[in-house]
């Protein structure tokens, strides 16, 4: 788990890096203390492992500017709030981690307008909103998720009868990310192969009709 952590915090500081040099060849924006640009990072929450790593290596791979890390604590209207005072504090650049994409496409757009760069990191958003952007298939990590449990059991309980574990599966409809990998979790009790939506998919990913199905 600690690798899968440390690969998630690595995709985020590249994007984050290569564009931030990128920025501060064009012009020196936001100004924190003398001489320094403010780096605003707007996180889901700081409640697990993954959101305060994020945290902690941008704060140690920007040490010569200043880095303000906010959470949203899982409300995107917080979130959206925060960004509209980030583009007030005219920041260098934003990276955000949405709650909910759809409730801060507009905060990001016009921090965009304004010169701010913006990074989308873990959900994919439209063009228009971004700079750069580093998303993940929410429906393949429930995907994953389950086939990690059910290993897990079958190391535990190597000598259960077959169907005599039972399994608590909990999910998430607060947002689409949320929805999808919820689904993909749910996945692991379909007997046939099937999308995000619920629709049966052949083997390349192609919707398919009932007589089709995998």
């Amino acid at each position: 788990m600690k690798r899968k952590i440390s690969c998630a915090v690595l995709m985020v500081l590249l994007s984050v890096s290569v564009l931030f040099a990128a920025g501060q060849q064009e012009k020196d924006t936001g100004k924190g203390a003398p001489g320094k640009s403010i780096v605003a990072v707007c996180l889901p929450s700081l409640d697990n492992p993954l959101m305060l790593g994020i945290g902690d290596s941008m704060k140690n791979t920007f040490k010569d500017q200043k880095v303000d890390v906010s959470s949203a604590n899982g409300d995107p209207n917080e979130q959206a709030a925060q960004i509209q005072n980030y583009i007030a504090m005219k920041v260098a650049m934003i990276v955000v981690m949405p709650v909910e994409a759809s409730a801060i496409a507009e905060a990001l757009k016009e921090a965009r307008a304004s010169g701010i760069k913006v990074v989308v990191n873990g959900t994919k958003m439209d063009d228009g909103v971004y700079d750069a952007m580093a998303s993940v298939n929410q429906y393949l990590v429930g995907q994953y998720t389950s086939l990690m449990a059910k290993h897990w059991i079958d190391e535990v309980y190597a000598d259960a009868a077959p169907g005599s574990i039972e399994a608590l599966l909990l999910t998430d409809s607060q947002s689409e990310d949320s929805v999808a990998r919820s689904n993909g979790i749910l996945s692991i009790a379909e007997k046939y192969r099937k999308n995000k939506d619920g629709d049966y998919i052949d083997n390349d990913n192609n919707v398919v009709g009932e007589s089709k199905k995998v």
